[in-house]
């Protein structure tokens, strides 16, 4: 019976293991997963600001396209961070 025993503490003992080592894991994700939400946070506003800016008087309406431009390159932003937040999940 003590041998049994034994086998049963040893599998107890890797399956605490296994749990703790995929705890950690989840809370690593968890914690990159949040830092890759607050960057979004960032070109989000920019884009909402972009949105509300007058570009057809000057000085922005020097720029040609600047509007889409930005945009483009603000949406171009968020699909990286989202593309590492997918990666994470």
């Amino acid at each position: 019976m003590a041998k049994g025993e034994d086998l049963c503490l040893e599998k107890l003992s890797k399956s605490y293991k296994e749990i703790d080592r995929l705890l950690n894991l989840w809370n690593e994700t968890d914690r990159h997963s949040n830092e890759l939400m607050q960057s979004l946070t960032s070109p989000l506003e920019q884009l909402h600001s972009c949105d509300k800016a007058c570009f057809k008087r000057p000085p922005l309406g020097d720029f040609k396209q600047l509007k889409e431009k930005l945009q483009y390159k603000l949406l171009k932003e968020v699909e990286v961070i989202m593309a590492k937040l997918q990666d994470d999940l």
